[in-house]
Order: C-alpha cells, then sequence, then structure tokens
C-alpha cells in the first residue's frame, strides 16, 4: 500500500510508520478530541478544513515523507 495524500486517515494512523510521519508534521492533530470524525476522510481532505490548521507547506512535507514508507 502506498500512501499519499489521497490516503484516508484511518489507513494512516494504522500503520506506525505513516503514524509516526502524522505526529511529525501535524503535533497534536490526533490529540484533538474532533480528531476520530476526520478518519473517514483523506489527508486532502482534511487539510481542506481550515479548523484543521495544515498548510499547504505542511501538507506536502507530509506527503513526501509518507511516500518513502514502503511495507
Amino acid at each position: 500500500m502506498e500512501f499519499n495524500e489521497n490516503s484516508k486517515i484511518s489507513e494512516l494512523i494504522s500503520n506506525e510508520a505513516a503514524k509516526s510521519v502524522m505526529n511529525k508534521h501535524f503535533s497534536g492533530l490526533m490529540l484533538n478530541p474532533r480528531f476520530s470524525m476526520a478518519k473517514a476522510l483523506t489527508l486532502k481532505e482534511l487539510a481542506a478544513y481550515p479548523r484543521a490548521h495544515i498548510s499547504g507547506e505542511q501538507l506536502k512535507a507530509c506527503c513526501e515523507d509518507l511516500e518513502k514508507i514502503h511495507q
């Protein structure tokens, strides 16, 4: 499985390496009480929500690191 901006959040957090990348780029995001509602979204969809506070630069950097993960 390849990880990118079109990966579902639920897929990303179920993989330890991808979860680590998420924590690196979006520290505290998974601690947000509303985070559980985002699990059905893709990373790109989540980033589109202003309340997610994910900049285009953060999304790009995260996706670059996610694409380096090989299972």
